[in-house]
């Protein structure tokens, strides 16, 4: 994540926070043409590819495999 609170993906820019400035998040694509972001086991939310735009989908998750 940049220190705008930027992420970039294949050359989309995907906007979260400026509190995560910094700050390593992962991305994990879904089955269903979204992308899962995280910050460790905290589930962010979903980046919609297809029309550039992030569903919050805040919650701990319990297993990461």
């Amino acid at each position: 994540m940049n220190s705008d609170g930027y992420i970039s993906h294949h050359g989309d820019k995907i906007s979260l926070s400026s509190t995560l400035a910094g700050e390593y998040v992962s991305l994990d694509e879904q089955p269903d043409d979204r992308w899962q972001i995280r910050y460790g086991p905290l589930q962010l939310g979903h980046w919609v590819a297809i029309d550039d735009t992030f569903e919050a989908e805040v919650q701990w998750l319990s297993d990461l495999t």
